[in-house]
């Protein structure tokens, strides 16, 4: 929390400037005063009374508006700590096996998936997390076994039971039917 303050309207300022000034209360509240002055006297315009009544009350208030702001800046600051992360979306591999390519596109899309790349049922990219940014599932229908996979919020390869599995395994390869010609 930054605590300083330029225009001298906080109390801490006050009170140090009343101790550098020796105590001296007039030197102290001169603006004060200043503004009492140019509150009372009826020939000052509506908009300088009016700024002069504000700049007083600020002054004479235990805090000062900055203070408030800052308090109420350093308080939002620690609760924004607390906000809830958006949750990724949930892809169960068991969803995704034996399904062909457009199937899979629609379940990935339909969850909250973002389909990357030039055309990720065919293996020409994949599904991203809009949380993390990860890829979550990829379909490589363009090949002699075609298979995708299925990663977890982490970016971590699953098998069918949504295990973590090393990314070449055999179990991470799911199984997925050719779209109709």
């Amino acid at each position: 929390m930054n605590a300083t303050d330029p225009f001298g309207k906080s109390a801490w300022t006050k009170l140090a400037k009343f101790v550098i000034k020796g105590g001296d209360v007039g030197a102290t509240f001169a603006g004060s005063v200043e503004d009492f002055g140019t509150l009372t006297n009826s020939d000052a315009s509506g908009w300088a009374r009016a700024g002069a009544g504000i700049s007083l009350a600020s002054e004479l208030a235990p805090v000062g508006v900055r203070d408030i702001k800052e308090a109420g800046g350093a308080i939002k600051k620690f609760f924004k700590r607390f906000k809830r992360k958006p949750k990724s979306p949930k892809i169960d591999p068991k969803d995704i096996a034996n399904k062909t390519p457009t199937e899979i596109d629609q379940i990935a899309q339909e969850s909250g998936l973002i389909p990357k790349g030039p055309n990720p049922k065919t293996g020409q990219g994949s599904y991203t997390d809009p949380n993390t940014g990860k890829q979550r599932v990829l379909c490589h229908s363009n090949c002699d076994n075609p298979h995708a996979h299925v990663n977890d919020a982490d970016g971590n390869r699953l098998d069918i039971d949504g295990n973590k599995v090393p990314n070449e395994s055999p179990e991470a390869h799911l199984p997925i039917k050719p779209d109709p010609e």
